[in-house]
């Protein structure tokens, strides 16, 4: 993973002001990353997934993952920080479809601590995120999202993404049927309405 030069955003919203610092996540983050990781599913996810089993989701576990994946660069990894506290994370790279082309990236998963939500945290990751996929030549990004996570989709909606063609991917998970939808967003083109996540 490449080595970059810290970025900072100005972020401005109604509930707060604050100067953010976005950067890539080292191994010492691993624990930050993964609380976040198992907060936000058990808050977003709470009337998606059953209670039993977003209880029964690790930390420790997720931390482990975490570290390994950015030990060995398997994805791009960015943190939005305060000072020292870590506020969310996004994780993207190469379409992992198999029908995407080359010049498609993907938006693996976008993570907000669930106390910074609506404060545009989310917001300016994917900015930075779409900044480093245009330096880096990709035309198009794609994400998957669950189909009954209506706040993503309206964050995702907002920044530039738009519902693909393909059927909806069905699986199960926690003992539910679920769906997921795949979005693309031009990486070239802006939207003009960005939501705050």
């Amino acid at each position: 993973m490449a080595l970059l030069a810290v970025s900072y955003f100005s972020l401005v919203s109604y509930k707060t002001l604050a100067i953010m610092q976005i950067a890539h996540a080292a191994p010492e983050d691993a624990r930050a990353v993964a609380e976040i990781h198992v907060d936000a599913w058990r808050s977003a996810y709470s009337r998606i997934l059953p209670a039993d089993y977003l209880a029964s989701l690790s930390i420790g576990k997720r931390e482990e993952m975490w570290k390994n994946i950015i030990e060995a660069g398997q994805t791009e990894l960015l943190l939005a920080k305060d000072g020292g506290t870590v506020l969310g994370w996004v994780s993207f790279g190469a379409c992992r479809d198999k029908d995407a082309p080359p010049s498609q990236a993907e938006l693996w998963a976008i993570y907000v601590a669930p106390n910074n939500w609506f404060k545009g945290v989310g917001r300016q990751l994917w900015l930075r995120a779409r900044e480093l996929l245009s330096q880096q030549g990709y035309s198009t990004c794609s994400l998957w999202v669950f189909a009954e996570n209506e706040p993503a989709i309206r964050f995702y909606k907002a920044n530039g993404f738009e519902a693909d063609t393909l059927p909806p991917e069905e699986f199960e998970l926690g003992g539910r049927q679920l769906q997921e939808l795949r979005y693309v967003c031009r990486i070239d083109t802006q939207s003009s309405e960005l939501l705050d996540l």
